[in-house]
């Protein structure tokens, strides 16, 4: 048993790194300009439907799958269950699909922290049934083996929903709950202090 196993503030705190570390790669392959190549229809219908199923997994909640899809990269960045731990207390609660629309494709030659090469940026307006309103990024790359292989993916949402008002509401009456029996729980000053 390492260290990380057996404290869990340290397992999170690396969970959370691999995360971060994602969630910024992705953003400045995003916010990069000047970066698109050339490209034609039948290479971005080849990518998005590469992206697609593997999307499909991630939805199944096949997350193992999904990692063993990826990218060789992917697999350097982060290990089979560090992917399923990063997505399995969150993506279960968003619910079902209700639909997906691809946004954008964007092709590049580089991107921040990796050699030049073959990359795309698919940018998805996504709802699902616990989260009207999200965006989906995931980032592919031209793997050793010629195939479309998904490099990283991330998801935010650009409105509040339901779920994030219901737990910001829930965290504010516990911490008033709380603070409201510190109070109780306080001696009170008597005459003679």
């Amino acid at each position: 048993m390492n260290n990380i196993d057996r404290f869990p503030a340290k397992r999170k705190m690396k969970i959370n790194s691999v995360r971060n570390i994602f969630l910024g790669f992705i953003v400045a392959c995003a916010l990069l300009p000047g970066i698109v190549t050339a490209t034609d229809e039948a290479a971005e219908k080849t990518v998005i439907k590469a992206v697609e199923q593997w999307i499909a997994l991630i939805d199944a909640g096949d997350y193992a799958a999904g990692w063993s899809a990826a990218s060789s990269h992917f697999k350097t960045a982060v290990t089979r269950a560090q992917w399923q731990d990063l997505l399995r207390p969150d993506r279960p609660r968003l619910g079902n699909v209700i639909s997906r629309t691809v946004k954008t494709v964007t092709f590049a030659a580089k991107i921040p922290g990796m050699p030049n090469g073959e990359y795309v940026i698919v940018r998805f307006k996504t709802s699902f049934q616990n989260m009207k309103y999200a965006v989906e990024i995931v980032t592919a790359t031209i793997d050793a083996d010629r195939r479309w292989r998904v490099l990283g993916y991330s998801m935010t949402s650009p409105f509040p929903d339901g779920w994030s008002i219901f737990m910001s509401v829930l965290l504010l009456v516990v911490t008033a709950a709380a603070w409201i029996i510190e109070l109780k729980a306080a001696p009170k000053p008597s005459a003679t202090d």
